[in-house]
């Protein structure tokens, strides 16, 4: 299983820019991530996670996207603003280190970036890093974590859990596309869903 964690430091969402369409640019790149990690033309990726992270690496706000048992989500960007909005909302009612599954299949947490890692109980993490290069996107396995800081400031560089170093595109969705189709073209199921 691919999991990606998208970190944002802050996360703009009003109600009135999700129904106008008129969304933060933060609350954009989150969608577009659950978008292009996880829905396929016609179907959805069951062995992806999209996991969208808010706050600093010892106090995060986490929004959880499992491909394997979502329900009712579509790739339309304003719907999942929207569910964005709708998981922020129960995240301000939640203790910390509770886990919240909504009827979606969205998952929610209160936690710090070591205790979420080592959750997940994966074989490798990966870090995005404008320090490596594109030839360790090869490198890339299908059961890992890949983590993408959309600031520097979000300090996942200093967790206590090991991390490889990855190439580090401009942008999170094109981190994540690379990165399915890497594994996509290794597995042989370019085309088809994986």
């Amino acid at each position: 299983m691919r999991r990606f964690l998208i970190g944002f430091e802050k996360f703009p969402i009003k109600l009135e820019d999700v129904r106008s369409g008129t969304n933060s640019p933060q609350v954009i790149t989150a969608s577009r991530c659950v978008n292009v990690g996880l829905f396929l033309s016609g179907n959805m990726r069951r062995n992806v996670e999209i996991v969208i992270s808010i706050g600093k690496g010892s106090d995060l706000e986490v929004i959880s996207f499992p491909g394997w048992q979502l329900r009712r989500v579509s790739p339309d960007e304003r719907s999942i603003a929207y569910f964005l909005l709708k998981a922020l909302y129960e995240l301000q009612n939640m203790n910390e280190e509770e886990m919240v599954e909504m009827p979606n299949g969205i998952i929610l947490m209160k936690t710090n970036v070591d205790s979420l890692i080592e959750s997940w109980d994966s074989l490798e993490v990966f870090l995005a890093t404008t320090n490596a290069e594109w030839k360790t996107m090869e490198e890339a396995m299908e059961h890992a974590v890949y983590i993408f800081p959309t600031s520097d400031r979000l300090y996942f560089d200093q967790c206590n859990i090991n991390m490889q170093p990855i190439w580090k595109p401009a942008y999170p969705e094109r981190f994540i596309l690379d990165i399915n189709m890497v594994q996509d073209r290794r597995l042989g199921c370019i085309g088809k869903s994986s």
